[in-house]
Formats: structure tokens, C-alpha cells, sequence
């Protein structure tokens, strides 16, 4: 009995791949129907907002010899996007804002580095302090295309250039 019933599960696994090897050849021979084409793309209307919450983790491994280092770093903020205007070719300019953030730093087993916009600014760490006089100013432009794409992305705040040394006014060309 026990043969019988292996080789009955076998025929049945046998027709089942064939059946599955038939119907796949079946489909390979018929043209594929062709799919609807469509184009999607931004409609920039000037004095339109978009308010967003960004998230951004990320770890950080060190490691010099024998010494090891983990940074942590976390960070929560709010921004919106308001469109200033619409050139000819439907491309808009947009002008970035942070209107707030929390910022957690944790160094190896230091204690976390916490920052939150929303607190007095003498509580907050010194080396954080010119990115918080950044909160509430706009610190870019950027004109899009219609697809999406950055054309060209202008850095509008001394106090964001002030707090990250290295940038300029023009970072996108």
C-alpha cells in the first residue's frame, strides 16, 4: 500500500509540473497585451503649501586599530514647502522650511545628545545652536520640472550656510 500511494503522489506531482510547464509555454506563445501608458507629473500652483514630517535615523560605525566607536543619530522634524512661482514650462520654485526638530545624538556609551527646537536655545548644545536660528526662516530654493527632477537647488539662509561650513549658496546646477 504504502508504494502505491508514493507512486500515486508522484504521478500527481508529475501532471501537476506539466500542467504548470503547458500552461506557462500556452502564455509565453500569446502576445502580451500592451499596457496603458501614462505620464505623471507635477501641476505647481504659485502660494501652495505642503506641511511633511521627515524621519531620519542612521548609525555610524568608527573604527580606528583597535578603538570602536557607535554614533547614533536621530532625528524628527516638521517642514513644509511653499510654491513661489510657476515658470512658462510649468517648472516651480520652491522655497524649503524646517519649522521644527528633534535631534538625538548618542556617542558610544555617552550619555545621548538631545535637541529640540521647541526648547530654549541656551539649554541646547553649543555646537548646535546656528542650525537652530535656522528654524522657521526658509534655507532653500528649488526649481523643479514637472517630473520631479531638481534643476537647480539655492541655498537662501546665512544662518544654514553659517551651520554647515562647506555648503554654498548654489549647490545644484
Amino acid at each position: 500500500m504504502p508504494t502505491s500511494f508514493s507512486s500515486r503522489l508522484a504521478s500527481l506531482v508529475t501532471f501537476c509540473v506539466l500542467a504548470i510547464l503547458v500552461s506557462d509555454r500556452a502564455q509565453a506563445k500569446d502576445p502580451p497585451a500592451s499596457p496603458e501608458t501614462w505620464q505623471l507629473a507635477f501641476q505647481f500652483t504659485p502660494d501652495q503649501t505642503l506641511h511633511y514630517k521627515d524621519h531620519y535615523h542612521s548609525t555610524i560605525r568608527v573604527q580606528k586599530a583597535d578603538y570602536s566607536l557607535r554614533v547614533l543619530n536621530k532625528r524628527n522634524s516638521r517642514k513644509h514647502f511653499k510654491i513661489l512661482s510657476v515658470d512658462d514650462d510649468g517648472r516651480g520654485l520652491v522655497e524649503t522650511t524646517i519649522d521644527r526638530v528633534k535631534i538625538t545624538v548618542t556617542k558610544g556609551d555617552e550619555p545621548p545628545i538631545r535637541v529640540d527646537s521647541t526648547a530654549d536655545p541656551d539649554e541646547c548644545p553649543r555646537d548646535f545652536r546656528p542650525f537652530l536660528k535656522t528654524i522657521g526662516e526658509p534655507i532653500a530654493r528649488t526649481r523643479f520640472r514637472t517630473s520631479g527632477e531638481m534643476v537647480k537647488v539655492l541655498s537662501v539662509s546665512r544662518n544654514w550656510l553659517e551651520a554647515h561650513p562647506g555648503s554654498t549658496i548654489e549647490s545644484m546646477s
